[in-house]
């Protein structure tokens, strides 16, 4: 966003210069004009005294209006090339939404992936808990049965001993 307010800011200064410059020879000609106008008025004056003086100057004046036609023609194009950077402004101001939106939804795509890779993580500490306390009823399991074995060679034991006994071994 800074970098559109940055463009449209360095624009507007290039147009606000290119304003000025016309604006600055619009008024150079306009003085050129004044000025051969005064000339006409006075050669107007002098007129009877001098035919050739006049045509000097309408030669002059037709130079100033060449000079204001081509200054005109220089606003023209200054104005198609304020356009044409106004629309490669717009088109680049779309780029960047159409960007920008492109990351919203690979944003989004992330959250959603993060949130499947901690719903499965999720799933294996369950999974985890229950193969944990699986091994710990087997555990268990195998405790009881080695006390039982236990208990059986134990009583085993006094079987045979009692039956020895019984027997005078």
């Amino acid at each position: 966003m800074r970098l559109t307010k940055e463009l449209w800011r360095l624009t507007k200064e290039l147009v606000d210069q290119s304003i000025v410059e016309t604006d600055q020879r619009i008024v150079e000609t306009d003085q050129r004009i004044v000025e051969t106008d005064q000339r006409i008025v006075e050669t107007d004056h002098r007129i009877v005294d001098t035919d050739q003086r006049i045509m000097e100057t309408d030669q002059r004046i037709v130079e100033s209006d060449q000079s204001i036609m081509e200054t005109d023609q220089r606003i023209v194009e200054t104005d198609q090339r304020i356009v044409e950077t106004d629309q490669r402004i717009v088109e680049t101001d779309q780029r960047i939404v159409e960007t920008d939106q492109r990351i919203v939804e690979t944003d989004q795509r992330i959250v959603e992936t993060d949130q499947r890779i901690v719903d499965t993580d999720q799933r294996i500490v369950e999974t985890d808990q229950r193969i944990m306390d699986t091994d710990q009823r087997i555990v268990e399991t195998d405790q009881s049965i080695v006390a039982t074995d236990q208990r059986i060679v134990e009583t085993d034991q006094k079987r045979i001993v009692d039956t020895d006994q019984s027997i005078g071994v």
